[in-house]
């Protein structure tokens, strides 16, 4: 689970003045998020190394979600998030530049007539796999929509339609990691379910059928994995937890491993650089270039390269900034495009890798807007679609948003201005460390207050212009002015450690 609730209704009536009176009256929505999904794509042109904007828009934002280029060209385009996990699917058209809902034809057996209706995913997936089938179909598995799910779907674009299947994956899954083997079957690999999982399996699109294989020998998230030349899947990196007890990707893995059916998966030598959330593309020679991603040590630039006559890992020169959560797209010519993702900030830029000449050289154009956990599909022409993605890091209330355990309630304040009557509300993001004011009138964010730590229960105090925030997990309190969206001043006290219920 990435994140749970961020829709803030701003009740007024519970407000906190002298004589307060509950009307339960629904003034707004509060959405701080409502910018930071993007509902825009580009098209990147190979031979002028340059990013478009699409002719049109996605007609959902979302993040997170898949899409996969289909034989007749188009691209479908499902699931992900945008404030809500969603079902919600759609077909990009190369040719007008367009995105169009997708519908889905099924024959009334009472009337004989087809029906046209819109087609969606059965269930709403974010973080789920996903692979073209050899006879065209797309399989859909796993992801998350506030349950982690073992389901999945096929998508069949001769009628739009998805169907749910009968048999469900041996584990559910977030984040899996999909393959296409050359015999048809499909291998489906680690991912995240409330643990780090080191179990596989195979899908076999002619039974439909989940089968389990041996285990990895390390539990991955945010690891790769690639299809090399002679039909074996080599897994690279990834993360789990340090620690038994904690639910947190804080172990980055520099391990390896070669899968080959009939045999499982064996262990190979160390990368040079322990990462997660990196790349990993095919190379016209059969080596396999990767890149980026994050450690301990914060997001990569580095790169290397895997050999697979020798089974080695050679560490190459670094790219042109550090990414992680982008995109590697193999161009025509053998090149390879990385685009967007996390560095400082999110990005905006692309650069391309040569495999001739082991060097990054930057794109000559930008995207129209940074992206990561965005997605990127060769066209028919060469071209390549990036779509969706994220512009900023969503504001949330958890601590760690994969623990069930440390669910956020927050609560608001709200305040009216002795002058203009106008009301603002506050209310704690405790796992971004910002409180968000916003207007009770309108749901407008008027100002996200950095704390610099992990603000929670929020009290006004008697003077009826100041905020008293406990930070919890440490020993602080932030004192913030309703007015002007001061922090004024934090008081730091000794021998304590305030928790999730600590309130004034």
């Amino acid at each position: 689970m990435r994140i749970r609730s961020i829709l803030i209704i701003a009740v007024i009536g519970i407000i906190f003045v002298p004589t307060a009176s509950a009307q339960k009256r629904t003034f707004a929505t509060v959405n701080p998020n409502a910018d930071a999904v993007n509902n825009s794509a580009d098209l990147y042109l190979p031979q002028d190394s340059e990013f478009s904007p699409t002719a049109g828009d996605l007609n959902i934002p979302r993040e997170d979600h898949v899409a996969v280029t289909l034989n007749s060209g188009k691209v479908l385009i499902a699931g992900g998030y945008d404030n809500r996990y969603l079902k919600s699917a759609e077909l990009f058209d190369p040719t007008t530049g367009l995105f169009s809902q997708n519908f889905q034809t099924t024959l009334n057996e009472q009337t004989g007539r087809y029906e046209t209706t819109e087609g969606n995913l059965n269930q709403a997936r974010s973080g789920a796999g996903s692979v073209l089938l050899p006879d065209g179909k797309v399989l859909i598995v796993g992801g998350y929509n506030g349950n982690y799910l073992a389901t999945a779907e096929i998508y069949d674009p001769s009628t739009g339609e998805f169907s749910l299947l009968a048999n469900q994956m041996n584990n559910a899954r977030h984040n899996p990691d999909v393959v296409l083997l050359n015999n048809g079957l499909v291998l489906i690999s680690g991912g995240f379910n409330g643990e780090f999982l080191a179990s596989a399996e195979v899908f076999d699109p002619i039974t439909l059928r989940f089968n389990a294989v041996p285990s990895m020998n390390h539990a991955r998230d945010g690891h790769t994995a690639t299809l090399l030349d002679d039909d074996t899947v080599l897994i690279v990196g990834g993360c789990a937890n340090a620690e038994s007890n904690r639910i947190i990707c804080d172990d980055y893995i520099e391990t390896s491993e070669i899968f080959e059916i009939g045999v499982g998966f064996t262990d190979l030598e160390g990368l040079n650089t322990p990462r997660a959330g990196h790349t990993a593309s095919l190379l016209p020679d059969g080596r396999v270039l990767i890149a980026g991603g994050m450690n301990t040590g914060g997001i990569l630039a580095s790169a290397e390269v895997y050999d697979p006559e020798d089974e080695s890992f050679t560490a190459i020169g670094d790219m042109g900034i550090a990414r992680y959560l982008h995109t590697a797209t193999i161009l025509t010519d053998g090149k390879i495009l990385l685009a967007g993702g996390k560095s400082v900030s999110p990005e905006d830029s692309a650069e391309i890798f040569n495999p001739d000449s082991v060097s990054f050289s930057p794109a000559s154009s930008a995207m129209s807007v940074p992206r990561f956990r965005h997605t990127a599909n060769v066209l028919a022409d060469g071209r390549i679609l990036m779509t969706g993605g994220l512009n900023s890091d969503l504001t949330v209330f958890d601590v760690n948003v994969r623990s069930m355990s440390d669910n956020i309630s927050p609560n608001m304040v709200f305040y009216t201005d002795p002058v203009t009557e106008a009301v603002t509300g506050f209310v704690p993001y405790t796992g971004s460390g910002v409180i968000v004011a916003f207007s009770a009138t309108t749901g407008e964010v008027m100002q996200r207050i950095v704390t610099g730590g992990k603000p929670a229960l929020i009290t006004p105090l008697p003077d009826g212009n100041t905020l008293a925030v406990v930070s919890v997990l440490d020993n602080r309190i932030f004192l913030i002015n309703m007015s002007t969206f001061e922090l004024l001043d934090t008081f730091t006290f000794e021998n304590v450690q305030f928790g999730f219920g600590s309130v004034l």
